[in-house]
């Protein structure tokens, strides 16, 4: 590598110049926003992972466990499983390094930022192993060391003077949630997710304090794409339900609407979902762009040709 890097120096140089002046970038970009009086400025966000045959990977790889891959057991959104294709952490070798490559991730993320996203935040408790041959049917979960790394992120976050907002959608243990909030870190509450056992909406002050709320995510569909079914129809074009299935998810959708309709009415906030989320005691509101604009299309989803086409998978499901 060291002859390679001298046979290349000026293309070297020119990446190293790119991340500098990105580095300077969001620097200038959040001593803006403070500056106008936001209280928070730049919220970023921590992959959950990245690509088996990025530079990574290649840089670090004894911080990465062989012969198995990370996805999601079989629920109700994915009943085959999800398969994601990346490697999952060697929790060993990260606790002997007293886990100098997580800290510098946190690090660089939250640099020039008041607040961090962990996605996928019960990595820190398990991940659900695939071994290589097998599919996710068949996968396990594995423990981390949980103590360790949320010890990390708190400190992390007085450090760098950001809070921390744990996603803990999908499949979440027992306690997870109980202890995240004890360490400080914020939950993530969706509007479409949260409902009594009944099905109903929950209402506003039913909501958890100690919680980020949103309207959506890039993953799920926007408000006036839940609505008009966009959700459903993507799935439907790109085969992914049958039939039988798209025709139960409509008829499951109707009533979901109905009982929206009616959670909003019972709020106080009638044919205003955002407005419903703003009035949740939650200590951090998200809105997405595409709310504040009525988009139908969410983020993950590309148009092309006539045809729709699925991006980023799910990092569990509801």
């Amino acid at each position: 590598m060291a002859d390679w890097a001298a046979r290349h120096r000026e293309q070297v140089d020119f990446y190293k110049f790119l991340q500098w002046q990105i580095d300077r970038q969001l620097a200038a970009v959040q001593s803006h926003a403070l500056e106008r009086g936001m209280s928070v400025g730049l919220y970023h966000d921590l992959a959950l992972a990245t690509d088996r045959f990025g530079e990574e990977v290649w840089a670090n790889r004894t911080f990465f466990a062989n012969g198995a891959r990370v996805g999601a057991p079989p629920d109700e959104l994915a009943p085959g499983g999800q398969d994601w294709g990346f490697l999952p952490p060697n929790r060993e070798a990260h606790r002997a390094s007293g886990y100098e490559l997580f800290i510098q991730m946190i690090r660089n993320n939250a640099r020039h930022g008041g607040a961090l996203r962990i996605d996928h935040v019960m990595r820190v408790f398990r991940l659900f192993w695939i071994p290589d041959g097998l599919t996710a049917r068949e996968g396990v979960y594995v423990r981390d060391y949980a103590d360790d790394l949320l010890g990390i992120l708190t400190l992390e976050s007085v450090r760098g003077g950001f809070f921390i907002v744990g996603e803990d959608l999908g499949t979440v243990p027992y306690g997870v949630r109980e202890t995240l909030a004890e360490r400080g870190i914020l939950g993530y509450r969706l509007l479409w997710f949260e409902k009594n056992s009944d099905g109903r909406f929950r209402l506003p002050h039913e909501y958890p304090s100690h919680a980020a709320v949103s309207t959506s995510t890039h993953d799920l569909p926007t408000l006036a794409g839940f609505a008009l079914g966009r959700d459903i129809e993507a799935r439907k074009a790109a085969g992914l339900v049958d039939e039988p299935s798209y025709r139960d998810q409509w008829s499951t959708r109707s009533a979901e609407i109905g009982r929206l309709e009616e959670a909003l009415a019972q709020a106080g906030t009638p044919e205003d979902p955002v407005g419903f989320v703003l009035s949740t005691p939650s200590l951090v509101a998200i809105l997405n762009q595409e709310d504040l604009t009525g988009e139908t299309e969410q983020q993950n989803l590309l148009r092309r040709h006539g045809s729709i086409r699925t991006g980023s998978a799910r990092c569990g499901s509801p």
